[in-house]
Formats: structure tokens, C-alpha cells, sequence
């Protein structure tokens, strides 16, 4: 399988975060590392790693080498004008930017699902590309 990383994956295993009800989410994004890195290819952007240098106050390689640590396979990708172009359409679909760019580069990488923590934010999206949280993997 193909999976596009959105950025708040990455932050909140980076960051340690808990969500809503005590979930640990960094538990779970770890737990989908180890069950999905076998048999995935990961798609990181780099407005994926824009964002969490961001967040994270980290370099970007410095996150590549905190995703190293898990021996997953991934590829890094740009995004082109093509994805910019693509995203206007997803606006239209009441998708905000930045996330209709994600859409658009997971989209155009061929992925099979983009994994995100927030659901709703892709709700007009669902019959495009399958979305999930990390947990749904697990």
C-alpha cells in the first residue's frame, strides 16, 4: 500500500500528543509504523514536513531521521503546479487549503489512502481517496 502521511501524523508522534478522551495518539501512529511499515510505501511532502518543522520546531532532517528510526520504506515528494491547480477544485469542494494540497499530492502519487487524525477536514474527500486515522490500521 501506498499511504500519504498528512503532517499532524507526524507531529503527534513527534510531540508525544494525547487527543481527545486521554488517547495516545503517538502510541498509535507508532503501533501503525510497525503493523503497516512491513508492507508500505509512506509518501512524506514536503509541505508535509513544512508543516511540522513548524509545529515541531525541528529541521527537516531531523524528522527524516526520526522517521528513520522505524525502517519504514518512504519517498519524499514535492509538491508541483499540477497539485496547486488540483487543489482549487478541492476548495470548491469546501476542502481548506492546505489540506486540498495534501488531497492533490497524495492524489497524484497514486496513494491508496491519505492518513490524517482529522477526519472531518476530509469529509468531502471520501470518494476520491479512502482517508483513515493511524488506529484504523492497527
Amino acid at each position: 500500500m501506498r499511504l500519504y502521511l498528512d503532517s499532524n501524523v507526524l507531529i503527534s508522534i513527534i510531540r508525544s500528543e494525547i487527543g481527545k478522551g486521554f488517547e495516545q495518539m503517538y502510541q498509535k501512529v507508532e503501533e501503525f509504523f510497525l503493523k503497516s511499515g512491513k508492507d508500505s510505501i509512506f509518501v512524506l511532502s514536503g509541505l508535509a514536513l513544512k508543516e511540522t518543522t513548524k509545529i515541531c520546531c525541528l529541521g527537516k532532517k531531523e524528522i527524516i531521521d526520526f522517521i528513520r528510526q522505524y525502517n519504514l520504506k518512504f519517498e519524499l515528494v514535492e509538491p508541483i503546479r499540477a497539485d496547486y491547480i488540483a487543489s482549487k477544485e478541492f476548495i470548491r469542494r469546501k476542502i481548506h487549503y492546505p489540506d486540498s494540497l495534501h488531497l492533490a499530492i497524495a492524489i497524484r502519487t497514486e496513494c491508496d489512502a491519505l492518513v490524517t487524525w482529522n477526519l472531518s477536514d476530509f469529509e468531502n474527500a471520501q470518494e476520491i481517496i479512502d482517508i483513515r486515522r493511524p488506529a484504523d490500521f492497527i
